[in-house]
């Protein structure tokens, strides 16, 4: 039997156990097959099969023949309601930034197998509460080729790798040896943090971005670069790596509002002033990250400091106006 065909069989023989479970006064063969959409022979032959393993027992109740478990099974499905099972597949259907990855296989695998969870008579209940969530798929990175496997396994082994870059500060194309020493999701785009054997500094690069990684098959010894996957989640307010300085913005208007709501650093402390303008402060050394973040709400965000914050914005400030002729 191809293997496609074995897979369905099972889908089918775990959601026939998962639908009588469900029906404890019983349920007919005719019913499984309706709800299932097979024929009555092969939900009889299913029906056979289940019984030489599992307690199904059947009994005759005027002209139809009801199939029953006569104890309730102890099913690993169980151990998520309908709810958990339906708020995984919400999150999982509406995240998009793993498609062309190596993850994408087995996030398939794992929806299936999530659905497999849901019995057939719950199918449409569960089409209309996944239905009502949806999550705005902009902004994610397509990938022409998948790095994510490659560089996971070298992290995984302290692989050293000969990587081929596009830089989109220049728009370079540079050649280099790097030391992969971390992945990272940021914005639905994967990075790689990777250290850089010549000047044992670590630095960070997108994986949409490499033209070519090849192994060198030399290894490294990750303890040599000073880095420390907490620091980059503490310190840095996107992906950004640099030292860790004081930041304060102002906010007003609806902006104001906004930015309350939210968590955009660990370390972020508000202050709500009587003129209805908010200041947000924290520590960060990702200040070109932070100086597009204030440039987003335009004249409602008012960076305070540092001096190297207000200075990029101002300076942002001046080249748009002159891109305007203003």
């Amino acid at each position: 039997m191809p293997e496609s065909n074995r897979g369905i069989q099972l889908e089918r023989l775990i959601f026939l156990i998962r639908e009588i479970a469900a029906h404890h006064n019983g349920i007919t063969a005719q019913k499984l097959a309706d709800t299932i959409g097979v024929s009555n022979r092969t939900i009889q032959r299913n029906l056979n099969a289940l019984m030489l393993d599992l307690p199904l027992t059947f009994e005759k109740r005027g002209r139809h023949i009801y199939y029953f478990f006569p104890y309730k099974l102890d099913l690993p499905a169980d151990l998520l309601s309908i709810d958990e099972i339906l708020a995984l597949l919400a999150l999982v259907k509406n995240s998009p930034h793993w498609e062309g990855t190596v993850l994408e296989r087995s996030v398939n695998s794992a929806l299936s197998k999530l659905r497999q969870l849901i019995s057939p008579s719950e199918v449409g209940f569960s089409r209309n509460k996944i239905e009502p969530f949806l999550i705005q798929k902009r902004g994610f990175v397509e990938y022409k080729q998948d790095w994510l496997k490659g560089f996971s396994e070298a992290v995984d082994n302290s692989l050293r790798l000969d990587i081929v870059y596009r830089s989109i500060g220049d728009n370079r194309t540079k050649k280099w040896k790097a030391d992969p020493l971390l992945i990272v999701e940021h914005d639905q785009a994967f990075y790689a943090v990777v250290g850089v054997p010549r000047y044992k500094t670590a630095r960070i690069i997108a994986l949409s971005r490499i033209l070519k990684a090849e192994n060198t098959d030399k290894t490294f010894d990750p303890s040599e670069y000073d880095f420390k996957a907490e620091s980059l989640m503490v310190d840095c307010f996107g992906i950004w790596i640099g030292d860790p300085q004081k930041v304060k913005v102002e906010f007003t208007d609806w902006a104001a509002t906004f930015v309350s709501e939210r968590l955009w650093h660990p370390t972020q402390k508000v202050t709500a002033n009587d003129n209805n303008s908010v200041i947000i402060e924290f520590e960060s050394g990702s200040i070109p990250e932070i100086s597009r973040w204030v440039l987003s709400f335009g004249s409602m965000a008012k960076a305070l400091m540092p001096k190297s914050l207000k200075t990029m914005v101002k300076l942002e400030l001046k080249k748009a106006m002159q891109t305007y002729d203003i």
